[in-house]
């Protein structure tokens, strides 16, 4: 049926959108050409409870799936916009080495005013990898490739959490985008991530074009399903300017591939050695482990300390109090010596060791300056020979008192710590322009730290803190690497995840996950 203007007649009338009103209509909108007048047009009719019948995540669990080790190379693309060639014919000589399928997904993206649906078209270069359906890729992961969401969206990931249902869920987008979702206490954590692109950043001269066009990322997504240990495991690709990158130690270009005798950083999941897991540290430090492979010149991490022996979150939890008298693990000395030879024992000849500033490493401070001595007779060696050297070297100096950072005055007093290198709360700490120093848990003036603070900064930073792995623009956040069920978290839903960032030689991060003790599949 033709539609015509209301007002005068004329056929020729623009789309501009649909609105979905409160009644459930939804209504195309319209203006015409000729006398500028708007209208709309009922073009269907959901009453509200039906509104959210139609369910992704429903559709794709009754999907199959084949069995046995696959990898696959998921990025997207959108039309009618030129691909990045050295980013595609790197990405088809990575997928040649590894035996993997590059999948392509197309996006859709209009551009200006048209008076009628334009054909999108995809380059030629591509066409043999395009998919754009829905798919089930292995056990634990959905691929949502049927849906379609404006690459100047800014925040694509929002409103998909449920889509999950438990597993693991990538969504085309051109902007690099992803965080762990909370789920069941007894079940490991999903992730839910975009892919970045692989075409050019071509869009609209507008404020939400130029937005797009600064947070696209030539990116992709690499699976590869473990059979053998029951998981899969998950990396970003992302491209340098010509189009190669890093996976690990490995740099992919258009017809070649060449290993790395080393990378500039790695920045671990929140270590908490007094609770580290052991399975993540043997995958992390142990022979033929990340640090072993990779062998980083520096290696960062904070809240090395966990501060459980003198923690005031226990000050009136007798319960708690109690065990820890029983099993001495009340003596702060004896954590520290824990604490520091593990890290000493674990920096790698060649590596420096950079220990960040961080809330439980501050639980120290905290303790000498509040705690009630007299009580604590188990401690009181240990407190008064730490207050003595604090106040030796405490001083004022021009902008206020100035004190040593108790856990490095100790940590130096009583090891070698030449490898070791204690950052203060005012250091900046930068690998490849990356900042490295903050914790995460301070935020703008003083205010709680997120992630989200941290990417709206106008530099690149790597924070840790949540225990959760994110990327938020120019901001990545890492996991944990202690056990994932501590008294604080315990029966309740959890994002945590034992996961650590690496830093690559061409300047790009890269999350390394750890499932089921394992970071990658053995070839």
């Amino acid at each position: 049926m033709e539609i015509t203007c209301g007002k005068c007649g004329s056929p020729h009338l623009i789309k501009r959108g649909t609105v979905t009103k409160s009644s459930g209509t939804v209504a195309q909108r319209f203006v015409c050409s000729d006398c500028h007048r708007w209208m709309n047009v009922d073009i269907s009719f959901n009453p509200p409870e039906q509104q959210t019948e139609f369910d992704y995540s429903e559709q794709i669990d009754d999907y199959e799936y084949e069995s046995g080790n696959k990898t696959f190379v998921i990025t997207c693309a959108v039309n009618d916009t030129p691909v990045h060639e050295g980013f595609l014919k790197s990405l088809e000589n990575y997928c040649a080495v590894n035996s993997a399928e590059l999948i392509i997904v197309p996006v859709k993206y209009h551009r200006g005013k048209m008076l009628e649906e334009p054909e999108l078209v995809w380059p030629d270069s591509i066409q043999k990898y395009l998919f754009a359906e829905n798919k089930k890729l292995m056990k634990g992961l959905k691929l949502f490739g049927g849906l379609h969401i404006s690459p100047s969206i800014g925040n694509p990931l929002s409103g998909f959490d449920s889509f999950s249902k438990g597993d693991s869920i990538i969504i085309p987008h051109s902007q690099l985008q992803m965080r762990s979702i909370a789920v069941s206490h007894t079940d490991n954590a999903a992730i839910m991530t975009t892919t970045g692109a692989i075409t050019l950043p071509i869009y609209t001269e507008t404020k939400q074009g130029e937005k797009a066009s600064f947070n696209h990322s030539f990116s992709a997504v690499m699976v590869e399903s473990d059979d053998e240990h029951g998981c899969f495991h998950m990396r970003h690709l992302s491209a340098s300017s010509d189009g190669s990158f890093y996976d690990l130690k490995h740099k992919y270009g258009p017809d070649y591939v060449e290993a790395s005798e080393s990378i500039p950083a790695i920045v671990l999941g929140d270590l908490h050695v007094e609770f580290i897991d052991p399975v993540v540290a043997a995958a992390t430090f142990a022979k033929g482990g990340i640090i072993d492979y990779l062998k980083p010149k520096k290696i960062i991490a904070g809240d090395i300390l966990d501060a459980y022996s003198i923690s005031h979150h226990h000050e009136k939890n007798i319960f708690t109090k109690f065990a820890k008298y029983g099993s001495g693990r009340n003596k702060i000395d004896e954590e520290l010596h824990r604490t520091v030879s593990f890290i000493v024992d674990n920096t790698p000849e060649g590596s420096e060791f950079i220990v960040n500033t961080s809330n439980h490493n501050s639980h120290l401070l905290k303790y000498l300056n509040e705690c009630q001595i007299k009580n604590e007779p188990w401690n009181m060696l240990f407190y008064h020979e730490m207050m003595y050297l604090m106040l030796r070297e405490t001083k004022m100096g021009k902008e206020g008192a100035v004190y040593p950072n108790p856990l490095a005055l100790w940590a130096e007093n009583n090891y070698n710590c030449e490898n070791i290198k204690f950052l203060s709360g005012t250091d900046s700490y930068k690998v490849m322009g990356i900042e490295c120093a903050y914790h995460g848990d301070r935020g703008l003036n003083g205010s709680r730290g997120s992630v989200e603070q941290y990417a709206n900064l106008g530099f690149k930073s790597i924070i840790q803190h949540s225990h959760s792995p994110k990327i938020e623009r120019g901001s990545y956040q890492v996991g944990h690497s202690c056990y994932s069920k501590l008294e604080y978290n315990i029966g309740s839903p959890s994002s945590w995840m034992h996961s650590h960032v690496v830093i690559q030689p061409n300047g790009k991060r890269q999350h390394i996950h750890i499932i089921n003790g394992n970071w990658k599949r053995r070839r």
